[in-house]
């Protein structure tokens, strides 16, 4: 099953832009509670922004370098960033506190993601490796190994158990957390898969690739269950709204993509630059009212309001 694009619709409206970076953003995250976005740039700041001014309400400065990766505990208490010299640094937000620093990765760390059921940090670097943290202790609980490439992304499913990574070599990892043991290998993308993402019944996950399709996965069997067709290049991000069924998809075509998931029907397109070098997912806000992109060549955060009555119509 191939599914395409079609027409869109008007139904997004442009309620802020969020200025302030000099450099590349490479990462953008909600809090848990939505009360404020936070970004991460190539110049090693992280500026945490309060949702309805738009200002700035923290600035977490530590890196020496480029920041790749974001991710909040589940209890908003901390925060865990990534950074191009392999660090991993553990900040307590409301103060803009550098609790500690975790090493462990032989090359960049591109992503981080911590569980949203248990304490367990996951990282993904250019060294090819994942590694699942117990980051109060500073312990390495396993090292997944098996990609033979740089590991892109990583999602958790919604209970926890399974962690899904993205690979440059062309294939989508799935680990069990409790053991570190690799489940198996999803192979269908003819290119990098750039990012993944669990549907919020976790029933299906999607790869996004830089061969311009997402596959949708039945996980659980290995069985491809369609494509999303319509990009013109690469798509570096994909990301499923736990509010709405909703999906969004990012392309070097310069072009975000809202998808409805009983579908998979395209119904709205923001033109919206792309950098080669950064690959800043879209952010749905945790209560699926907006939706935060970047443009500008990366360097700005546009904060949209979406119609659900029109996209959902």
């Amino acid at each position: 099953m191939t599914i395409r694009n079609r027409k869109p619709r008007p139904s997004i409206q442009l309620l802020d832009t969020i200025r302030g970076h000099q450099e590349q953003i490479y990462d953008i995250v909600w809090a848990p509670r939505g009360i404020s976005i936070t970004s991460a740039s190539t110049d090693g700041k992280i500026i945490m922004w309060d949702s309805i001014s738009g200002k700035i309400c923290r600035l977490l400065e530590g890196h020496s370098a480029a920041v790749f990766g974001l991710t909040w505990k589940k209890d908003e208490t901390q925060m865990a960033s990534g950074d191009i010299d392999g660090n991993i640094f553990i900040w307590e937000p409301s103060t803009s506190t550098l609790v500690k620093k975790l090493n462990g990765h032989d090359g960049a760390v591109t992503h981080v993601t911590w569980s949203k059921v248990s304490n367990i940090l996951a990282s993904g670097s250019q060294d090819c490796r994942v590694l699942l943290w117990d980051p109060e202790n500073s312990k390495v609980l396993h090292t997944l190994e098996g990609h033979e490439a740089v590991i892109h992304s990583m999602a958790w499913s919604p209970d926890g158990n399974i962690l899904a990574s993205a690979s440059g070599d062309h294939n989508v990892g799935l680990w069990e957390a409790a053991t570190g043991n690799r489940l198996q290998t999803l192979k269908g993308h003819r290119n990098q898969v750039q990012s993944v993402h669990f549907s919020k019944d976790g029933r299906i996950l999607a790869s996004a690739s830089s061969d311009k399709t997402v596959i949708l996965w039945d996980w659980e069997t290995g069985t491809i269950l369609g494509h999303l067709e319509g990009h013109f290049d690469g798509i570096h991000s994909v990301r499923f709204s736990y509010f709405k069924p909703i999906m969004a998809t990012k392309s070097w075509d310069g072009t975000v993509r809202l998808w409805r998931t009983d579908n998979f029907e395209c119904v709205a397109i923001l033109d919206e630059s792309a950098d080669r070098t950064a690959t800043p997912p879209p952010a749905f806000h945790p209560d699926g009212s907006v939706i935060a992109t970047l443009g500008e060549d990366d360097t700005i955060i546009r904060i949209w309001r979406m119609n659900y009555n029109i996209l959902l119509a």
